[in-house]
């Protein structure tokens, strides 16, 4: 897989709209994060008043759980071209 990316222990939506608008990620790239920082991002996206949609995404990037264990927490990695929810 590529190479993982360190952003802060606590993964925001605020944090990762930020580097997605910064480093121009495209729609149909993907960024798989710890499933620790995952369930962070399922329950600020639970509070948020627009709710919360399966398969997560944010400006178009789908925000996926590492099920491998090889994305250490605090930070994520760019999958390019996949299309995780399908």
């Amino acid at each position: 897989m590529s190479q993982q990316i360190t952003l802060g222990k606590e993964i925001s939506v605020r944090l990762l709209r930020d580097y997605i608008i910064e480093h121009k990620i495209n729609p149909g790239d993907s960024i798989v994060v710890n499933p620790l920082n995952f369930e962070h991002l399922i329950e600020e996206a639970r509070k948020s008043p627009e709710g919360i949609a399966i398969p997560l995404k944010l400006l178009g990037i789908i925000i996926a759980k590492d099920n491998t264990a090889s994305v250490d927490i605090g930070k994520i990695q760019i999958v390019k071209n996949e299309h995780l929810n399908q």
